[in-house]
């Protein structure tokens, strides 16, 4: 168990300084991530779930 953890936690930090350097680097394109393309991904993500619970509930009912 403890040595799951522990290779978690070397990805984890691994993916960290990856992601730190990138901002380093590309500070304009983080940004830009950051504030527009994360939050559409997510109501994007959010629609496409709801979409896939509310469909089967509309045919079931019988409004498609």
């Amino acid at each position: 168990m403890s040595t799951g953890r522990g290779v978690i936690a070397r990805v984890e930090a691994a993916l960290d300084r990856r992601a730190e350097r990138f901002t380093f680097r590309h500070p304009y394109l983080t940004m830009v991530i950051m504030f527009i393309a994360v939050p559409l991904l997510m109501l994007a993500a959010v629609s496409a779930l709801t979409l896939l619970a509310a469909l089967p509930a509309a045919m079931l009912f019988g409004l498609l």
